[in-house]
């Protein structure tokens, strides 16, 4: 059984952050199944609203382990290796197995349906897999401050080559979105999560893992981490305010017909609205910190919520089957109201729970007594624990 897993090589309020971001995703993507028809625009934003800082939350997270473990471990070659063979699950097993777990979903159902978006819809494990492979060489070669600087450059490039860029060949075109993205329906491809403003969400989330590894190493208590995490939050929350609040500003009196720039202004999980997501998770972090790792009070809910973040791969192929793919298959997709998603949303977290249980028992990722031990080694080690 592996310690790094059922324990010991544990950071557990991560995996509790990541098991909530997951249930994000369940609860957006049964969303995706209702019929437009039948919901108002303010149950949309007020679902899509927060459930949108899911993908934030996973490459955010992403970003702050391997930085972790660059700045913990001696040989940082060995960790690129390790998160190098991980990209390439990402860019060829777990592409495969999503649109294989989404294959009913697709209309109308069918090979020539699945092979169109195996080829041309790319999820967002294949972001993350690319970021896998850059972001290391930029962490290690950059200081905090510095990085702080590449993570704005990226994002304000990514609203300049909205905007600048306009290619008129195909292969242009499938470039710009697969780099900075643009307007949904004028790329051959699909890309939801384009590499450049996500590289820099990815990099923002590796601040972060610097500040963990500074506690691992005995530089910075973890009663200063919250406290500073919690006042970093307040700032991206003002600053995520305010760029929503000049981009209201420049729509009402300046106008914003074209639609490039209103892709590259438009208040969402890569522009203003990013900031905003960042400073709540950084509070919810801090909050999860304080009570497990602090404190050492890990519950039940921790510890359910730690099964989806530690077979977080898993749980993320394996909820499409549930919430896309079955109910497409009795014809509820697009079909149904509010009563069916709370119907999906609500059968598709324990189903897709006991399935990441027992493949994490399977894995030997969970122990017998799994809960019993996370339990009593968050009571143990009021620390972070070496890797």
């Amino acid at each position: 059984m592996s310690d790094h897993h059922t324990g010991a090589g544990r950071i557990l309020s991560v995996d509790t952050m990541r098991g909530f971001a997951m249930v994000l995703v369940m609860l957006q993507h049964a969303y995706q199944v209702v019929d437009p028809g039948r919901i108002s625009p303010l149950t949309d934003l007020a679902i899509y609203l927060p459930t949108r800082m899911a993908s934030v939350a996973f490459m955010s997270v992403s970003g702050m382990m391997i930085a972790y473990f660059l700045c913990t471990v001696p040989d940082w070659t060995a960790v690129y290796r390790r998160f190098a063979r991980r990209a390439l699950m990402l860019l060829v097993v777990a592409h495969t197995a999503i649109h294989v777990a989404r294959y009913s979903y697709y209309t109308p159902v069918g090979f020539a349906s699945f092979w169109q978006h195996f080829a041309f819809d790319f999820p967002i494990t294949t972001t993350i897999g690319l970021c896998l492979l850059i972001a290391p060489v930029i962490i290690r070669r950059t200081s905090l401050i510095s990085r702080a600087v590449v993570v704005g450059a990226l994002l304000v490039s990514t609203s300049a080559a909205i905007m600048l860029w306009r290619p008129e060949s195909t292969f242009a075109l499938a470039l710009k979105t697969a780099l900075f993205g643009g307007p949904e329906g004028q790329s051959p491809i699909i890309v939801g999560w384009p590499l450049i403003p996500w590289l820099a969400i990815f990099l923002g989330g590796s601040l972060v893992g610097e500040a963990l590894a500074r506690v691992r190493c005995g530089e910075l208590s973890m009663t200063t981490l919250t406290a500073q995490a919690r006042r970093a939050g307040l700032v991206l929350l003002v600053i995520g305010l305010a760029l929503t609040a000049g981009y209201k500003f420049g729509k009402q009196w300046l106008g914003v017909d074209d639609p490039l720039v209103f892709s590259a202004l438009y208040p969402t999980r890569t522009t203003s609205l990013l900031f905003v997501y960042w400073a709540v998770l950084l509070w919810i972090f801090s909050l999860l910190i304080d009570r497990i790792d602090l404190h050492g009070r890990y519950g039940r809910l921790s510890w359910a919520l730690s099964v989806f973040g530690r077979t977080s791969l898993f749980t993320y192929v394996v909820q499409f089957v549930f919430v896309h793919s079955l109910p497409a298959l009795v014809g509820w997709h697009w079909n149904i109201g509010l009563g069916g998603f709370a119907a999906i949303f609500l059968y598709t977290v324990p189903m897709t729970w006991l399935c990441s249980y027992a493949y994490g028992r399977m894995r030997g990722w969970l122990s017998p007594a799994d809960f019993s031990r996370l339990k009593s080694f968050a009571a143990r080690h009021h620390e972070l624990p070496a890797h």
